[in-house]
């Protein structure tokens, strides 16, 4: 007697609590992982848009406030919107390599993100 793969079990138990077939399963999984890895590059893209844009607005406005007093002035909100820019930067640090690894996971290697989907289902519904 072959022993089943735990994927295709996993697939087959979720597929009887959703009443469809595995392989329509499989392939509305396998469609989604793709998806996945698109829209996650996608928001990617646009956060780090958004942080190359507050680096040049920062420095634009810090460039206008010497400007405007002729002088390096303390001004209180400096250190505020550095601060948060800093604070934006760690999270951009942290972000980037964690979604990478799962657009890398459903582009490269779908069926293992496959079976990590349908093991966070099943440990849903049986919870």
């Amino acid at each position: 007697m072959s022993k089943k793969n735990p994927t295709t079990e996993a697939l087959e138990e979720l597929s009887n609590t959703y009443g469809t077939s595995p392989d329509q399963l499989y392939d509305a999984l396998h469609k989604q992982a793709e998806l996945n890895a698109a829209l996650t590059l996608g928001q990617l893209g646009f956060f780090v848009g958004l942080h190359v844009l507050c680096i040049v607005g920062f420095f634009m406005w810090r460039k206008s406030v010497d400007k405007r007093y002729n002088t390096d002035t303390e001004d209180f909100l400096l250190p505020i919107a550095f601060g948060g820019l800093v604070i934006f930067t760690i999270g951009m640090i942290v972000a980037i390599p964690v979604s990478m690894t799962d657009v890398f996971t459903s582009t490269y290697n779908p069926e293992y993100w496959i079976y990590q989907q349908i093991q966070n289902q099943l440990e849903s519904i049986n919870s």
